[in-house]
């Protein structure tokens, strides 16, 4: 690995470690829920569970207070309740996969420019990147999606990659890893993750290669190595906890026709919202990337960019919109950026040839810190400590840790939780929590067998949890 990749990818690494240690309490809305069910996940990672155990009914159709989850496919799961088995079940442990991914994209944009022939657009892409503080706060889960939308990004940003590779090398290996990245991408997304297969097949067909007879081999190993990454869980689902199954199936096709739970936006939303993701100089620079990459065309480089604009145009129109859902194709988006920041320096030191070099480097770490790293706007989300939101989870994580402690291995079951602390309570203690009261005749069945039954009580501004 070359110095300026190392040096890359440890600056990426050193910031999205701090932002992960920065925060002690997991974040509304997303994060709470993704750390539960990984925790459950440690000791069976075939039942994604939300809640331990579940004396009651539940109802299996709300993602937010049922027993077994489906709301998203396992793998990021898998990676969070993995090093949650080596480190301990600790927030730094659950989100340090996050992080990990999120420091390794950057390089991912450098390869990508370095095998389409400019490497110091990857380069520069890779910076923005690595500094930009959405890709750092989402790490932390400070933003929706958080973990899922940060491996999806990885994985699709190196199913891009392998599919460059393989068709710069067509040999079976690059094959394999390609549809083995793509796999994982649909583990971990459902059916975007298929953009990387649309991306190859449109550069297969446009270069010709298609009309080779080892494509089709190489096409049936990435058939095979996909459905050996896929089919084996949707069979395992459908099978165990069919009715969970169907329901979320069903719900992520209704993402298209519907807007699920508020997600209401204009058709710009996306488009508008790159301001966020990457600054708001990428509204021209993305665009820009994409014209003079597109100048000397390739089948890769067109393919690229079709792949890279039928997203935006697809959720542009989906009637569910969420700030982070076109961040699965941050290392294009990135790569675009860097694209255009390279042309343009080009351009100068062409035609003002006195324009030093340092001189150009000084103003895109400029524009890279202040309009795409706002260290203000980052530093405050971590330590935002004025909220009464956060104030409140702190004190009600601190309780929680005390009861865990003094009623080690119990079955607890926690009544007239309010909604927003249903996952802290599963986070934080071995029992499940319910948000209502129940009656007393539900009680009494809960006790009779084996559960203890404790009930929330707010005095004073306190949290107290009282025996029921």
């Amino acid at each position: 690995m070359k110095k300026d990749a190392i040096l890359l990818l440890v600056v990426a690494l050193a910031l999205r470690l701090w932002s992960i240690s920065q925060e002690f309490v997991p974040n509304t809305w997303d994060e709470q829920y993704h750390l539960v069910v990984a925790k459950n996940m440690m000791e069976n990672p075939l039942h994604p569970k939300l809640m331990p155990f579940a004396p009651l009914e539940y109802d299996y159709k709300s993602w937010s207070r049922n027993e077994t989850w489906l709301h998203k496919p396992p793998f990021f799961l898998w990676l969070m309740a993995g090093s949650m088995k080596l480190f301990g079940a600790n927030l730094f442990a659950g989100r340090l996969p996050s992080a990990l991914m999120g420091a390794f994209l950057p390089l991912i944009v450098l390869a990508l420019g370095d095998r389409m022939g400019n490497r110091r657009a990857g380069l520069i892409g890779g910076w923005w990147l690595a500094l930009g503080h959405f890709g750092i706060s989402l790490v932390a889960g400070r933003y929706a999606t958080d973990h899922n939308d940060v491996c999806f990004s990885f994985l699709v940003g190196l199913s891009v990659l392998l599919g460059l590779r393989y068709t710069q090398r067509s040999n079976p290996l690059w094959a394999i890893g390609f549809g083995l990245s793509v796999g994982l991408a649909i583990l971990t997304k459902w059916m975007p993750g298929l953009l990387a297969i649309g991306i190859l097949g449109l550069s297969s067909l446009l270069s010709g290669a298609f009309k080779e007879k080892r494509f089709y081999i190489h096409a049936l190993l990435v058939g095979i190595t996909i459905l050996a990454c896929v089919l084996p869980w949707n069979m395992h689902i459908h099978s165990q906890f069919p009715l969970e199954a169907a329901h979320e199936a069903e719900l992520h096709s209704a993402h298209l026709t519907e807007a699920i739970e508020g997600h209401d936006h204009p058709w710009w939303f996306h488009m508008y919202s790159s301001n966020l993701l990457y600054g708001w100089a990428s509204l021209l620079l993305i665009p820009l990337g994409i014209l003079l990459c597109l100048r000397k065309s390739t089948s890769w480089k067109y393919s690229l960019a079709t792949g890279f604009v039928l997203v935006y145009v697809v959720f542009s129109f989906a009637q569910t919109k969420m700030q982070a859902f076109t961040y699965m194709v941050a290392a294009p988006a990135a790569l675009y950026i860097g694209w255009a920041f390279r042309e343009i320096e080009f351009g100068i030191q062409r035609r003002w040839k006195s324009v030093p070099q340092i001189a150009l480097v000084i103003l895109f770490a400029i524009l890279a810190i202040v309009d795409n790293g706002r260290p203000t706007e980052t530093i405050r989300l971590s330590k935002d400590e004025g909220r009464q939101q956060r104030i409140k989870r702190a004190r009600y994580a601190s309780e929680l840790i005390a009861f865990q402690e003094e009623h080690a291995g119990e079955k607890s079951v926690f009544v007239g939780v309010p909604h927003i602390m249903v996952p802290l309570v599963m986070w934080y203690t071995d029992g499940t929590a319910y948000m209502p009261s129940f009656e007393e005749a539900d009680l009494s069945r809960i006790k009779e067998e084996g559960y203890l039954v404790y009930t929330f009580e707010n005095l004073d501004g306190k949290l107290h949890i009282i025996p029921k």
